[in-house]
């Protein structure tokens, strides 16, 4: 069965599925509809498991991020929804951890039934917040991690290797370097909030 929040394509449009292996091989059009698409679910996500307002752009931030950084692990590219939305769902948890080791009084909830509605207003609202913190996040980066994103997300998507030439490092340095890139954007998404 479908998620709620997502529409069937119609004829010609393509599926979550083809959207998600074509962000893989970094094309940014279909990175942006699925983002599009799939922002308000995250967003619900948190919500239902009792992220304030505040804090539900990070935890889908970090869920778009933890997808980008598993692009290659995802098996069946049409569950890639489910598998945002467990992450969500992890990283809402992880919230509610650290935030309980802060306020040790407070009740980590547990996760509700499904509830798809949200507020046209908030979702767009989310969505704006959560664009202009990934921009000023990825201004924020140096020109090192810029770059190796930037060759990350090229259409058509370079192979590590062509990536490590690109970048005149050796081959097996390319995936740890792009995860600690990507964990420097995370943070300066969370300097923006």
């Amino acid at each position: 069965s479908t998620l709620p929040w997502i529409h069937s394509p119609g004829v010609g449009e393509p599926s979550i599925g083809e959207l998600f292996l074509a962000l893989c091989r970094g094309d940014r059009a279909s990175a942006a509809s699925l983002y599009e698409q799939l922002t308000p679910m995250l967003l619900a996500v948190a919500r239902r498991n009792g992220v304030p307002q505040d804090a539900l752009g990070d935890i889908a931030g970090n869920t778009w991020l933890a997808l980008l950084d598993n692009c290659d692990k995802i098996r069946d590219p049409e569950a890639v929804a489910g598998w945002l939305r467990r992450t969500a769902t992890n990283f809402s948890m992880q919230w509610h951890r650290k935030r309980r080791r802060e306020r040790p009084e407070e009740r980590i909830p547990e996760e509700p039934k499904d509830d798809p509605d949200m507020t046209t207003h908030e979702t767009r609202e989310a969505l704006e917040q959560q664009l202009e913190a990934m921009h000023f996040a990825l201004t924020r980066l140096d020109t090192r991690c810029r770059r190796i994103v930037d060759l990350r997300l090229q259409t058509p998507q370079l192979t590590n290797k062509e990536i490590a030439a690109e970048m005149d490092m050796p081959l097996g340095g390319v995936g740890p370097t792009l995860r600690r890139c990507l964990d420097k954007l995370r943070t300066h998404m969370g300097d923006v909030r």
